[in-house]
């Protein structure tokens, strides 16, 4: 029978989490001389939905800068994010590996360590609060710069020298010992 359907909420229409959804559909046949019009409605349940939130932390070698983390949302096409349905990600640093270590709070390095970062999310009415996997990095120790030059010059063999080191330290604030 050729008609049209009519459907409330209409396609594509995401639903939240939520009870008692009410669904209908309406079909209008071309011929209405032998058919009639009829509605169908349901109610259905949406859940909340378990967001999955991936951290990315590269570490590095230091340099006298933060090492931020970054989080993404699990899933083909999900890319770094900052909030879900406009509510933030937190992200909390500890000092060693796992999260048994001393919180450093949310606040990346920037000292020489190892680290671990896992980020936290506190839910939505459509969103489960979760947590991701621990991520464990390592910002290594810069290396310095050492020049070595000679007092005088070019020395004559046999001639005494005296060398002079200079060493840099790989990023300011750094001590060189």
């Amino acid at each position: 029978v050729a008609g049209t359907f009519a459907y409330s909420p209409g396609p594509g229409t995401a639903l939240g989490a939520g009870t008692h959804h009410v669904l209908s559909v309406t079909f209008t046949p071309q011929d209405s001389t032998d058919y009639s019009s009829i509605t169908v409605t349901r109610t259905i349940n949406v859940g909340q939905a378990t967001p999955d939130l991936v951290v990315t932390a590269p570490g590095g070698s230091f340099d006298g800068s933060p090492f931020p983390a970054s989080v993404s949302l699990g899933g083909p096409g999900n890319g770094p994010a900052a909030s879900l349905e406009g509510t933030p990600f937190t992200l909390t640093y500890y000092l060693g590996t796992g999260t048994g270590g001393t919180s450093l709070g949310s606040t990346p390095p920037t000292a020489p360590g190892t680290y671990t970062v896992a980020a936290s999310f506190p839910g939505t009415a459509d969103y489960k609060a979760n947590q991701s996997k621990p991520v464990t990095f390592t910002i290594v120790s810069g290396t310095p710069t050492v020049v070595l030059t000679t007092s005088n010059g070019s020395p004559a063999p046999g001639q005494a020298v005296t060398l002079v080191a200079t060493v840099s330290p790989a990023a300011p604030g750094e001590m060189v010992t």
